[in-house]
């Protein structure tokens, strides 16, 4: 990169430091001490972008940590719709999201998360068993239906056929 790249994407120290700091106290587990800290960096004036950028990020973590879903999931979502993430570290962000939306029991946006997660290039089994327990708690059993018929190459689980025959017990009642 240029020299102006390079200045673009340094931290100065009153925003670095206390980053460092909620980093070093979400690796402890302590997410409400880490957004405080994400706080005081975000308190420092005349953010660069590349600085807010690292500010919501570890907002997002913290906020995740502190089971704060809904100030994690908007710290994410900002953080996704800048465009400056590699696709791995946007894949981890929609999965937390997804994640999130689902312990709000907002199953409607997991759900959704969970196809954009899988739309660009996400793998996780674990996140499969998201999808299908967001269509199924949010009713949408024709989703549940297309996910556990659609897929020639697999067999549905025992757990996810049971999914299934609930879910039209459910309609036909």
């Amino acid at each position: 990169g240029s020299v102006a790249g390079a200045a673009e994407n340094t931290v100065r120290p009153e925003v670095g430091k206390p980053l460092k700091a909620a980093e070093a106290l979400l690796k402890a587990g302590k997410g409400h001490e880490a957004l405080a800290k994400v706080n005081e960096a975000d308190a420092v004036a005349n953010k660069t972008p590349y600085e807010s950028l690292l500010i919501e990020q570890m907002r997002g973590s913290a906020a995740h940590a502190a089971g704060d879903y809904p100030a994690a999931i908007k710290a994410f979502q900002s953080v996704i719709s800048s465009g400056k993430l590699g696709a791995r570290e946007s894949l981890a962000m929609m999965e937390a999201i997804a994640v999130d939306y689902y312990k709000l029991k907002d199953y409607p946006n997991a759900a959704k998360w969970s196809q954009r997660y899988f739309k660009e290039g996400g793998n996780a089994p674990a996140m499969r068993t998201v999808e299908l327990q967001s269509y199924y708690l949010g009713n949408d059993c024709a989703s549940v239906s297309r996910m556990l018929g659609g897929d020639e190459s697999r067999k549905p689980a025992e757990d996810e056929l049971e999914i299934l025959r609930s879910c039209y017990r459910k309609d036909n009642d």
